[in-house]
């Protein structure tokens, strides 16, 4: 009667650890999703910059932000306009599956020929009436910038924490059988 006893209650102890480490992956990857969430609120402002004072450009002419008679900055502006146009079909995509690996990784790609596209307008050379891009537009970016380090970092924190714990033995066994795959950072 003892080892009928002592069988049940290690398969109680067993089911009870089970229903633990599942709820602790869900609730890791849940949080990690939440933290994407916020991250991808302050990369929808740099493609909001980008489509208002780009409708701007059109709107007028191109009369206060590009002069007509420089091409490259025209091409750079279109660059950058470009470049948040393959951004945000990356963000609406991670947005979905915010711990799929590869859409996190074109994200990251798309993010990066953001930043260059932007880096190469501010690069222009400024001409006798001052730079090429509004102060505010240049203090925008900064500030969203400013913003989504931390947000990345507490997505990225919360990513290595659900990766640690899909590959730790035995929850391991769990996440493989429910599905849980590793996530990327932003």
């Amino acid at each position: 009667m003892d080892g009928f006893v002592v069988f049940w209650l290690l398969i109680a102890l067993v089911v009870f650890w089970a229903v633990g480490a599942y709820n602790r992956l869900v609730r890791l990857r849940s949080q990690a999703i939440a933290a994407f969430a916020v991250v991808n609120e302050h990369f929808l402002r740099y493609i909001s910059l980008v489509r208002a004072n780009a409708s701007l450009m059109n709107d007028t002419g191109l009369a206060e932000l590009v002069p007509q008679h420089n091409d490259t900055l025209t091409q750079a502006w279109i660059g950058v306009d470009s470049a948040a146009t393959q951004f945000d079909a990356s963000l609406k995509m991670v947005s979905q599956r915010p711990l799929d690996a590869a859409a996190m990784s074109a994200m990251q790609t798309a993010h990066s020929t953001l930043c260059s596209s932007w880096e190469r307008l501010q690069n222009e050379p400024p001409d006798l009436a001052g730079h090429r891009i509004p102060e505010v537009l240049q203090q925008d970016w900064a500030q969203v910038a400013v913003l989504i380090s931390p947000a990345s970092a507490d997505f990225n924190r919360l990513v290595v924490a659900h990766n640690d714990a899909i590959s730790q033995f035995p929850a391991s066994i769990l996440a493989w059988l429910f599905g849980f795959k590793p996530a990327r950072t932003a």
